[in-house]
């Protein structure tokens, strides 16, 4: 049926706790959640899949890099995982009760759906306000990667209005409302994920920015072409090493102006300044800053106008 879906169970400990939520996403998990595990004083990280998927080869894929995170001493529990059927209403409950009004930085405040009429008035005094349905894509903000996303895109906040955007890997739409909320002239948003497309949608008519932001199906960049002045990538290594090429190659960047790129998702452990400071140069580009929370690293590297 099509309201059935797999729910995945890592049992872990805290230091697994964020590697086990990116490892769930990475394999397509619309939205993770994670609880203290009492019976063994550990947590437990949950993720959905859709129960036609064939979750077998997804789950060993897991167990294996958890494995390496024990044996890095990243984590010091070995990961058990579980797997159940469950009904999409019953994962999106539980998903949705873990979450909380967030703030990010000093300009932006996340809000689940489910809570959009009770947000507290001191909250969102002088901030960007994003509500979010997460179910379909990826991004609510919780997760470090996202949320250095969000803290570098402030960082540049003044170079959005009128910037045209390119969000690949969109998930649920997060970075794209922010650039628009931010003054962005449009924002294309793409992902090879037709769920993300229309959460990503979704979100941005929920948010009343629908007007600005386009979505197209695409492997990366592989299907977009023109030119924009900032691009923004929540991904994971392999994939941010290969936008490196493409926005290179296929000329995605601006050269009437100075131009952005942001990227998050590469593990501490793959992640050496200086061999990636080479090789963007190498592509035109240069890192201007770089950001660390937990095992994760983003950066924003410019590509000045010559």
């Amino acid at each position: 049926m099509d309201d059935e879906w797999v729910e995945i169970s890592v049992f872990t400990d805290e230091g697994g706790a964020d590697i086990a939520s990116a490892l769930l996403i990475v394999i397509g998990c619309s939205g993770t959640s994670k609880e203290a595990d009492e019976a063994t004083g550990g947590v437990v990280v949950r993720g959905w899949l859709p129960s036609h998927e064939n979750v077998v080869e997804l789950i060993d894929w897991i167990y294996e890099r958890m494995e390496v995170a024990l044996k890095w001493g990243l984590t010091r529990k070995q990961a058990k995982i579980n797997t159940h059927i469950v009904e999409q209403r019953h994962w999106l409950r539980e998903w949705e009760s873990e979450l909380k009004p967030l703030m990010i930085g000093r300009s932006f405040l996340i809000v689940p759906m489910a809570l959009k009429e009770r947000v507290d008035s001191k909250l969102n005094e002088g901030r960007i306000i994003i509500t979010l349905s997460a179910a379909g894509g990826f991004g609510t903000g919780h997760h470090p990667t996202t949320r250095m996303c969000l803290e570098l895109m402030e960082e540049i906040k003044d170079e959005f209005i009128g910037a045209d955007v390119l969000d690949v890997g969109c998930g649920s739409g997060i970075l794209s409302i922010a650039a628009a909320k931010l003054g962005a002239r449009s924002v294309l948003a793409v992902d090879i994920e037709e769920s993300a497309i229309k959460c990503t949608m979704r979100n941005a008519i929920a948010n009343g920015v629908d007007e600005k932001v386009r979505t197209m199906l695409s492997n990366l960049a592989e299907s977009v072409y023109g030119r924009f002045h900032i691009i923004v990538s929540n991904l994971v290594t392999d994939l941010v090493q290969k936008l490196a090429m493409q926005i290179s190659m296929k000329g995605l960047l601006s050269d009437e102006r100075t131009a952005y790129w942001i990227a998050s998702g590469i593990p501490t452990q793959r992640f050496d300044e200086r061999a990636w400071r080479n090789e963007l140069s190498k592509l035109g580009l240069q890192i201007a800053r770089v950001a660390k929370e937990g095992f994760w690293v983003a950066f924003l590297a410019v590509k000045e106008v010559r």
